[in-house]
């Protein structure tokens, strides 16, 4: 609703209209991000519980999978590319079907007409699509990057060496973004841009979010493992 401010309270049907089809775009968006994640699990034969959708992102709460070494990294990348491959359909059917129909994406709310909104609408499809691809891969975290990255960097590193890596990045990513947000709210619009400073804070300086307690586990107690899809590594308990 925050794009439309303004349109609320001078247009409200008009603004409901626009806000139906972000909603729909985002949360689109965020669901076949997660799915190309469960996708790539399951090439590498691990089953999942269940998808569970947040405002600006999921997560993926995956089954006791056993000794079963998975690829991260690609599991990690599969989101991203998902979306890559939608924003890519999405400016392609712009192109095809609704560039004739005038500018697509625009800052000012399209009229209420159907190829102007076919058009704003595919633009708009196709820009939340490949901006979520591209956060996504920034090398820092709690995002897909971050871990793809330190999964490549654990290769040659300690994991201890490659997280702090990862967070360094990751720290500044987030100071660079705060900036931008800065920028963009002195021209009069509020927007969250990733990466928090808080995990990649933790992250440079070597901090557990939580102390593990050492214990023999119980011969019947079920290892299970959690999926965070934007929000952490998997985290077996």
């Amino acid at each position: 609703m925050l794009p439309f401010l303004h349109e609320w309270f001078v247009r409200p049907r008009h603004a409901l209209v626009l806000t139906v089809i972000v909603a729909v775009l985002l949360f689109s968006a965020v669901l076949l991000h997660e799915l190309g994640h469960l996708w790539a699990a399951r090439r590498s034969k691990i089953a999942a519980e269940r998808i569970e959708l947040y405002l600006f992102g999921g997560r993926i709460l995956f089954r006791p999978f056993g000794q079963i070494r998975a690829p991260w990294a690609w599991i990690y990348a599969a989101g991203p590319m998902v979306n890559l491959t939608v924003g890519l359909l999405f400016l392609a059917g712009y192109y095809l079907f609704a560039a004739s129909a005038g500018p697509g994406l625009s800052l000012v709310p399209p009229p209420l007409e159907p190829l102007r909104l076919l058009a704003w609408t595919f633009a708009l499809g196709a820009v939340l699509n490949l901006a979520l691809a591209c956060l996504n891969l920034l090398p820092a975290l709690p995002l897909d990057g971050g871990f793809i990255a330190r999964e490549l960097l654990q290769a040659r590193l300690s994991p201890q060496a490659a997280t702090r890596i990862v967070g360094i990045c990751g720290l500044t990513l987030s100071t660079l973004r705060m900036v931008a947000m800065l920028w963009v709210a002195s021209k009069g619009f509020l927007i969250w841009l990733p990466p928090p400073f808080g995990p990649n804070w933790r992250a440079a300086r070597g901090i557990r979010k939580t102390k593990a307690v050492r214990r023999k586990p119980a011969p019947e107690e079920a290892e299970t493992l959690e999926w965070r899809g934007k929000g952490g590594r998997p985290i077996r308990r």
